[in-house]
């Protein structure tokens, strides 16, 4: 997949974006490695907000699963209204 990649002092997050549109893996890749992005700051940093980076870790895996999902899906309309409505009530 790579091997046609010369990145040349590219940055790597420009280079993965333009991969990504043909291999939606490389998304995969990029979020499950932005869950260390907390550890960068220092230990301190996430004993202090633990919560906010157990949620940020939680997001970033949950997002890398959806790129392996194949792109294109059709929806069921009774499925949409259905929360279309969840979410009108609950902003009543």
């Amino acid at each position: 997949m790579f091997q046609d990649c010369d990145l040349n002092g590219t940055p790597f997050l420009i280079v993965s974006k333009v991969l990504s549109y043909e291999h939606r893996e490389v998304f995969t890749f990029c979020y499950l490695a932005a869950t260390t992005w907390p550890a960068f700051y220092g230990m301190d940093f996430v004993r202090q907000k633990k919560y906010l980076v157990a949620t940020w870790v939680l997001s970033c895996a949950v997002m890398s699963t959806f790129t392996l999902l194949p792109a294109i899906k059709t929806g069921s309309i009774d499925l949409m209204q259905v929360c279309v409505n969840l979410i009108a009530r609950t902003n009543d």
